[in-house]
């Protein structure tokens, strides 16, 4: 498998990774709506992705969002099957434990929010974000806080990751993204 397919060692890659790896680097989308089950790894390709982005692209900002920030915590950053296992430790400056971010030799960063907190998420200059299990975010989260800053350059992306959760926003945003330009659906 090429790098530019397999961002970091360790990260075995499903058929359905693939599809949406290929995509990703073919730059085929901006924008991602993942409809996976529960197992299916979206933590994993989401934090994988990010983390390549960030070795690829010097003085740049990600972020891994996840319903809440104490979610995030447990899920990312405690847990050392997911981002610690992923991280090439010859490319890291520093790990905040306090802050919840990654600071790559290349001055890229990345931070692990809570959709909770929408507030920590205001100001930041965004090249792209992963959001994982937005069935259970606020739709104000992508709409008035990221949306505005990722559309201030074609080359920033979001990927949307959840787990169907009833007729809401994410639903509404699965069916839509049929008919968006830019946009890729994968269920």
């Amino acid at each position: 498998m090429s790098e530019s397919i397999t961002p970091i060692n360790g990260f075995l890659p499903h058929k359905w990774h693939l599809r949406i790896l290929k995509a990703f680097d073919a730059k085929l989308a901006r924008f991602f709506v993942l409809v996976w089950h529960r197992r299916a790894r979206k933590t994993t390709l989401l934090l994988n992705i990010l983390i390549k982005e960030c070795l690829k692209n010097d003085k740049s900002m990600y972020a891994y969002v996840a319903p809440t920030y104490v979610q995030a915590k447990g899920i990312v950053w405690r847990d050392p099957n997911m981002l610690d296992n992923y991280l090439p430790k010859d490319r890291i400056k520093r790990k905040n434990e306090s802050e919840l971010y990654v600071e790559f030799l290349n001055g890229s960063i990345l931070a692990i929010k809570g959709a909770d907190k929408p507030d920590s998420l205001r100001g930041m200059d965004w090249s792209g974000v992963g959001l994982d299990e937005f069935a259970l975010m606020k739709r104000e989260i992508w709409e008035e806080i990221l949306r505005p800053v990722l559309a201030q350059n074609e080359k920033r992306w979001a990927i949307f990751a959840f787990t169907p959760k009833g007729v809401n926003h994410a639903h509404e945003y699965w069916i839509k993204s049929a008919e968006w330009q830019g946009w890729m659906r994968s269920m």
